[in-house]
């Protein structure tokens, strides 16, 4: 198993949460990047799917703080931390002009935005949730990224918890796939999921209220 990194700093000025965080990520550096890793989905050689959590949102929230990373339009990384109900996750162009293979980068930053917006999954027979996606913006030109939500049903819920397989796909007619979760994915996605009776363990870092920073 992985171990998490330790806590990060608690909130406070946003300076100070600056300084603190610019610490800690020398010291669980690598840590961070294993822990995000787990829960990367590569989707094609263009893209890249990140499930997210508290830790990997938090991470986020001081990277936008820092310049190095675009907030969610008219919100915040905070709203995008999983309550127990739902997956979020940060949909990533990874490709470099230089890699595009003759295809003009700007052409698939148009199919990323279309795509974005018809991602689902699904469980068993259940019908196809859809996503809710924000356009993030980008870093530079050659990497756009979108905040993503699945708004899981109860009974969703019961049938992952249950053990039941869950798949991603895409409906765009340029980009029509359906595959697996892979398991490294689906073993944390898993259990971060709440039904009546059963609630979410509570994360080895410190809550929410850190978020507010800034």
């Amino acid at each position: 198993m992985i171990p998490h990194p330790k806590p990060l700093p608690p909130a406070g000025d946003a300076l100070a949460t600056l300084q603190a965080w610019w610490s800690h990520r020398r010291e669980h550096q690598r840590q961070l990047q294993a822990h995000r890793r787990a829960r990367n989905v590569a989707l094609g050689p263009h893209w890249q799917l990140q499930f997210e959590d508290e830790l990997t949102v938090r991470s986020r929230l001081l990277e936008t703080l820092h310049g190095e990373t675009p907030a969610p339009a008219g919100s915040d990384w905070t709203a995008h931390v999983p309550d127990g109900t739902e997956w979020t996750a940060t949909l990533t162009q990874t490709v470099l002009p230089e890699q595009a293979g003759g295809q003009p980068p700007g052409l698939l930053h148009v199919l990323l935005d279309q795509a974005a917006t018809r991602l689902y999954v699904e469980v068993d027979r259940q019908p196809r949730v859809w996503v809710q996606a924000v356009y993030l913006g980008g870093g530079d030109a050659s990497a756009p990224r979108h905040a993503l939500r699945f708004a899981l049903t109860e009974s969703f819920r019961a049938a992952v918890l249950a053990g039941r397989p869950a798949m991603l796909g895409c409906a765009h007619p340029h980009a029509d796939w359906r595959r697996p979760i892979p398991a490294y994915a689906m073993q944390r996605l898993r259990r971060e999921l709440a039904l009546p009776g059963r609630s979410v363990a509570s994360p080895s870092w410190p809550g929410r209220g850190f978020a507010s920073a800034g």
